[in-house]
Protein backbone atom coordinates (compact mmCIF):
# COMPACT_ATOMS: atom_id res chain seq x y z
CA UNK A 1 0.00 0.00 0.00
CA UNK A 2 1.15 3.42 -0.53
CA UNK A 3 -0.20 5.39 2.53
CA UNK A 4 -0.47 4.08 5.80
CA UNK A 5 -3.20 6.18 6.45
CA UNK A 6 -5.41 8.03 4.10
CA UNK A 7 -7.39 11.58 5.83
CA UNK A 8 -10.75 12.19 4.01
CA UNK A 9 -13.26 14.99 5.16
CA UNK A 10 -13.20 18.51 6.69
CA UNK A 11 -9.93 20.73 6.45
CA UNK A 12 -10.47 24.10 7.80
CA UNK A 13 -7.65 27.25 8.84
CA UNK A 14 -8.63 27.86 12.33
CA UNK A 15 -7.68 31.69 13.72
CA UNK A 16 -7.56 31.48 17.46
CA UNK A 17 -7.44 34.35 19.91
CA UNK A 18 -7.12 34.08 23.77
CA UNK A 19 -7.99 35.21 26.07
CA UNK A 20 -10.64 36.89 24.54
CA UNK A 21 -12.90 38.33 27.69
CA UNK A 22 -15.24 40.40 25.22
CA UNK A 23 -15.51 41.89 21.98
CA UNK A 24 -15.14 45.49 22.03
CA UNK A 25 -17.76 48.57 21.09
CA UNK A 26 -18.06 50.20 18.22
CA UNK A 27 -14.65 49.59 16.20
CA UNK A 28 -11.96 49.88 19.77
CA UNK A 29 -9.37 47.93 20.32
CA UNK A 30 -8.42 45.29 23.44
CA UNK A 31 -5.46 43.67 23.36
CA UNK A 32 -5.25 39.65 23.89
CA UNK A 33 -2.37 37.25 24.58
CA UNK A 34 -2.34 35.34 21.14
CA UNK A 35 -3.44 34.91 18.16
CA UNK A 36 -2.27 31.47 16.26
CA UNK A 37 -3.21 30.22 13.11
CA UNK A 38 -3.77 26.06 13.05
CA UNK A 39 -5.15 23.40 10.56
CA UNK A 40 -8.08 22.15 11.75
CA UNK A 41 -11.33 20.04 11.05
CA UNK A 42 -11.77 16.37 11.65
CA UNK A 43 -9.58 15.59 8.73
CA UNK A 44 -6.82 18.04 8.94
CA UNK A 45 -6.21 17.99 12.48
CA UNK A 46 -6.29 14.28 12.77
CA UNK A 47 -3.30 14.51 9.59
CA UNK A 48 -1.57 16.55 11.07
CA UNK A 49 -0.85 14.39 13.98
CA UNK A 50 -0.77 11.08 12.24
CA UNK A 51 2.04 12.62 9.66
CA UNK A 52 3.39 13.92 13.25
CA UNK A 53 3.65 10.24 14.40
CA UNK A 54 5.54 9.50 11.42
CA UNK A 55 2.51 7.84 9.56
CA UNK A 56 2.75 7.92 5.73
CA UNK A 57 -0.24 10.12 5.75
CA UNK A 58 -2.41 11.53 2.76
CA UNK A 59 -4.44 13.96 3.12
CA UNK A 60 -7.73 14.19 0.63
CA UNK A 61 -10.15 17.43 1.14
CA UNK A 62 -10.59 20.47 -0.45
CA UNK A 63 -9.44 23.89 -0.21
CA UNK A 64 -10.27 27.20 -2.25
CA UNK A 65 -7.94 29.57 -4.63
CA UNK A 66 -7.06 31.80 -1.45
CA UNK A 67 -4.37 32.62 1.01
CA UNK A 68 -5.68 30.50 3.24
CA UNK A 69 -5.31 27.88 1.05
CA UNK A 70 -1.51 28.24 0.47
CA UNK A 71 -1.02 28.49 4.14
CA UNK A 72 -3.23 24.86 5.17
CA UNK A 73 -1.32 23.16 1.84
CA UNK A 74 2.41 23.86 3.19
CA UNK A 75 1.46 23.59 6.91
CA UNK A 76 0.65 19.93 6.21
CA UNK A 77 3.73 19.51 3.88
CA UNK A 78 6.01 20.77 6.46
CA UNK A 79 4.54 18.25 8.86
CA UNK A 80 5.06 15.22 6.13
CA UNK A 81 1.49 14.71 4.81
CA UNK A 82 1.29 14.43 1.26
CA UNK A 83 -1.25 16.89 -0.78
CA UNK A 84 -1.43 15.54 -3.89
CA UNK A 85 -5.21 14.71 -3.50
CA UNK A 86 -6.23 17.79 -1.83
CA UNK A 87 -8.53 19.46 -4.43
CA UNK A 88 -8.18 23.56 -4.98
CA UNK A 89 -11.67 24.60 -5.86
CA UNK A 90 -11.88 27.96 -8.09
CA UNK A 91 -13.85 30.80 -6.95
CA UNK A 92 -14.23 29.48 -3.47
CA UNK A 93 -12.76 30.88 -0.42
CA UNK A 94 -11.22 27.69 1.96
CA UNK A 95 -13.51 26.60 4.89
CA UNK A 96 -12.33 28.72 8.15
CA UNK A 97 -13.44 29.58 11.54
CA UNK A 98 -12.56 32.92 14.18
CA UNK A 99 -12.20 31.04 17.35
CA UNK A 100 -12.37 33.79 20.28
CA UNK A 101 -11.15 31.94 22.89
CA UNK A 102 -12.84 32.73 26.25
CA UNK A 103 -10.77 32.72 29.57
CA UNK A 104 -12.75 29.54 30.87
CA UNK A 105 -12.03 27.71 27.89
CA UNK A 106 -15.29 28.05 26.16
CA UNK A 107 -14.21 29.03 22.31
CA UNK A 108 -17.48 30.58 20.38
CA UNK A 109 -16.95 30.40 16.70
CA UNK A 110 -17.58 32.42 13.47
CA UNK A 111 -17.69 29.70 10.20
CA UNK A 112 -17.27 30.23 6.55
CA UNK A 113 -18.22 26.82 5.05
CA UNK A 114 -16.52 27.53 1.93
CA UNK A 115 -14.45 24.39 0.07
CA UNK A 116 -15.96 22.29 2.89
CA UNK A 117 -19.03 22.58 0.98
CA UNK A 118 -18.14 21.27 -2.55
CA UNK A 119 -15.96 18.77 -1.61
CA UNK A 120 -16.57 14.96 -2.95
CA UNK A 121 -14.04 12.13 -3.51
CA UNK A 122 -14.22 11.39 -7.72
CA UNK A 123 -14.24 7.87 -8.71
CA UNK A 124 -11.24 8.67 -10.62
CA UNK A 125 -9.02 9.31 -6.98
CA UNK A 126 -10.88 6.14 -5.96
CA UNK A 127 -7.45 4.21 -6.30
CA UNK A 128 -5.01 6.93 -4.61
CA UNK A 129 -7.39 7.30 -1.97
CA UNK A 130 -8.13 4.08 -1.09
CA UNK A 131 -4.75 2.84 -1.16
CA UNK A 132 -4.19 2.62 2.83
CA UNK A 133 -4.74 0.16 5.37
CA UNK A 134 -6.69 2.97 7.14
CA UNK A 135 -9.09 5.08 5.95
CA UNK A 136 -10.11 8.07 8.48
CA UNK A 137 -13.19 10.32 7.75
CA UNK A 138 -13.77 13.35 9.23
CA UNK A 139 -16.59 15.16 9.36
CA UNK A 140 -18.79 13.49 7.19
CA UNK A 141 -21.83 15.18 8.79
CA UNK A 142 -20.17 18.57 7.89
CA UNK A 143 -19.95 18.07 3.98
CA UNK A 144 -22.78 18.64 1.80
CA UNK A 145 -21.64 16.25 -0.53
CA UNK A 146 -19.94 13.56 0.86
Amino acid sequence: MRYDVSVIGLYILDILGRPVSRIPERGNVDFIEEIRLTVAGTAGGTVVDTAKLGLKSLAVGAVGDDEKADWVLMTLQKYGADVSAMQRLSGIPTSATILNVRPNGERPALHVRGASDHFDVPPSAYEQVFDAPIIHLGGTGLLKRL
